[in-house]
């Protein structure tokens, strides 16, 4: 017997382990499957499961709850939380209270119903609704109805169609086009002030039919002032039409119309998609007004020390806190800020970053002008003109890690043999976190070295190549100019930019040293390039010619008179490659219609230069028996070059 109930025991246990090995394959299947799903179709396959049978506005259309949603919204933020791990009831509880949260209380399908059954329905109607309701429904003629009807609905007709619109799906893209045509049908005849208490029983389902439309726009990168446009007689029935006309005539200034988003974002799901981030815009304005409000009173104080600090990081906090909609904030974003009178910026991932930034900003700058904390050793580069140094004194505790961090960040800079601003931006990047560690506010030294190496270099470097160069009423020799721009690759405004920028510089030099040799620069590299315009246009400043009564002619102009002067000293054959030199520099400055004449000058002048021909002479001859003038040119006969130039010119 003992042998029998080992046997039998030792078999039990054999089938167990079977079966808790076949439940976790079972368990690890279904898990793979659903990592392959879609979250909603995640959402569905749980809907499915549990609540099968449904009829769809239980499911999309009725919001419940608090805060109100449908069963899907629902059951959605529940696959997020579970996989958060912030999920404490089990999925039987959840169903369990959801089947009476949404299939209590009046029911949308149910509550509309005919006022007076005697009206008529058009027999149009009436067999478009046959066909959509068959067991392989035909909606064809549902959209006929609603594309083409001129007759305005009775109560009992929109009742129908109502009932019809809540019972199509809108994450179905053929029903939900359907659905669209039946709002653009309900928006024709005005039919929200038409029917008013049927209307309300619609409202949920029309909103949650445009926002399904509006994400799908988002899919095709539509803009929201465009998809506002495209709906806008739609979108009336579910917002302000007079608020939706302010914020979208605004001009992007959505603080002037505060008001407005934030009843456009409380009215509707719709609203709350289209202008969450508009609201989030003024929100930003806010906090950074709350947070200026603040830090002006810190400024006020007679010190500033660690504990102060401290102090008014509580109160910005708690002011934050009771802001209306601050959940609409996103957290990661950029922002900007002034140190020392300079605009910086930075990215921040929270509330508290920016509030530690935006004070950092203010008792750092202080403590710079106070010389109580060093300045960075390129901070004359970026702020010639610092800001006032303010009353508040600040306490040298205060600054203590700060001035740790510059003095590492500076040797971190020399060790790394820094050639250009790329390298500086890299080795401070690789050391960022042990920097933190010894600055927690050294997110400030971060923006300016953002500053320093970024493309704000490219800006500051091209400006400094800019002011170098001769202006219409300022005249700068081409070599003085060569000189200012060799003399900046030893100075700090080229050795921290980064390289496209030093690759500007080295371009300009090349430019203006051919022009310095008298030979035609390649200007492709500049004359498309944006950042390099002023510079393409101020080179038309070398090109100089002083003429009696005109003053000094510059550009194209002087080109057009040294042109006819090369002209007339080549017709007397006194032309020399000094006097038509300036047309092959500037030979972008010649007229379109010159281009051809003004080369073949020029090649003349040169080779005639180069033969050792003694003069270029055009003249007229005249005598012959038919009494016409005839063209000749005094020259070597073999130099065909100088005959066709002379020839253009007779």
């Amino acid at each position: 017997r003992l042998s029998s109930f080992s046997s039998s025991v030792r078999r039990r246990e054999k089938m167990g382990k079977r079966a808790a090995a076949s439940n976790a394959s079972n368990n690890a299947t279904r898990a793979k499957r659903q990592r392959g799903l879609t979250e909603d179709q995640a959402v569905k396959k749980v809907i499915d499961d549990n609540f099968r049978g449904w009829d769809h506005e239980f499911i999309y259309v009725r919001r419940a709850g608090v805060p109100p949603m449908t069963l899907f919204e629902r059951i959605k933020a529940d696959l997020r939380a579970e996989k958060a791990g912030k999920l404490e009831e089990t999925s039987v509880q959840r169903f369990a209270r959801y089947r009476l949260l949404y299939r209590s209380g009046e029911d949308p399908m149910a509550a509309l119903k005919p006022k007076d059954p005697n009206e008529q329905v058009a027999p149009q109607l009436m067999k478009a609704m046959v066909k959509a309701k068959r067991r392989k429904p035909d909606r064809s003629e549902m959209v006929t109805y609603f594309t083409s009807a001129r007759a305005q609905p009775n109560q009992v007709e929109f009742v129908g169609c109502a009932k019809f619109f809540l019972g199509l799906k809108h994450t179905c893209d053929k029903q939900h086009n359907v659905a669209m045509d039946a709002l653009r049908w309900m928006a024709r005849f005005n039919l929200p002030s038409l029917f008013p208490d049927d209307w309300e029983h619609l409202v949920d389902k029309v909103d949650q039919t445009l926002l399904a439309c509006f994400r799908k726009a988002g899919d095709t990168k539509t803009e929201v002032s465009v998809f506002v446009k495209l709906y806008s007689n739609l979108l009336h029935l579910i917002v302000d039409k007079k608020d939706l006309m302010a914020v979208e005539s605004c001009g992007g200034n959505y603080i002037s119309v505060r008001e407005e988003l934030e009843r456009l974002i409380t009215s509707s799901a719709t609203g709350m998609a289209l202008y969450s981030g508009s609201v989030g815009i003024v929100i930003a304005n806010t906090v950074e007004k709350t947070m200026q409000k603040h830090i002006d009173d810190l400024i006020a104080m007679g010190s500033i020390s660690a504990d102060t600090v401290a102090d008014v990081k509580s109160k910005i906090q708690i002011a934050i806190d009771a802001l209306p909609n601050i959940d609409l904030l996103q957290q990661r974003r950029d922002i900007q800020g002034t140190y020392r009178g300079l605009s910086v910026s930075t990215s921040i991932t929270s509330l508290q970053e920016e509030m530690s930034w935006r004070l950092a900003l203010v008792w750092k700058g202080l403590a710079v002008s106070q010389q109580v904390l060093p300045k960075l050793w390129f901070e004359d580069l970026l702020i010639p003109k610092p800001a006032d140094k303010g009353e508040a004194v600040i306490k040298e505790e205060l600054v203590s890690g700060a001035t740790v961090a510059r003095s590492q960040a500076q040797k971190i800079v020399e060790d790394s043999g820094a050639s250009s601003g790329d390298v500086v931006a890299s080795a401070v990047a690789t050391n960022s976190a042990r920097l933190l560690t010894l600055d927690r506010d050294f997110g400030v030294e971060l923006s300016l070295f953002d500053l320093l190496s970024g493309e704000k270099s490219e800006e500051r470097l091209v400006s400094h190549i800019i002011t170098a160069m001769p202006t219409a009423d300022r005249a700068v020799e081409a070599e003085k100019v060569l000189q200012s721009l060799t003399a900046m690759i030893e100075k700090d405004v080229y050795k921290y930019a980064n390289r496209p920028a030093q690759g500007k510089l080295q371009t300009a030099i090349k430019i203006i040293g051919r022009i310095v040799d008298e030979r035609e620069p390649d200007l492709e590299s500049v004359r498309d390039c944006p950042k390099m315009s002023a510079f393409y246009s101020q080179l038309q400043y070398f090109a100089r010619y002083t003429e009696e009564g005109s003053g000094v002619l510059t550009g194209a102009e002087a080109i057009q008179k040294i042109y006819e002067e090369a002209k007339k000293l080549a017709e007397v054959g006194t032309a020399t490659r000094s006097s038509c030199s300036a047309l092959k520099v500037f030979a972008h400055l010649v007229p379109d219609e010159l281009k051809g004449v003004a080369a073949q000058l020029v090649a003349a002048i040169e080779k005639k230069d180069s033969s050792g021909v003694k003069s270029v002479r055009l003249t007229k001859k005249t005598g012959t028996k038919s009494g016409s003038k005839s063209a000749t040119v005094e020259a070597k006969k073999s130099d065909d070059a100088v005959r066709q130039a002379a020839a253009m010119f007779m």
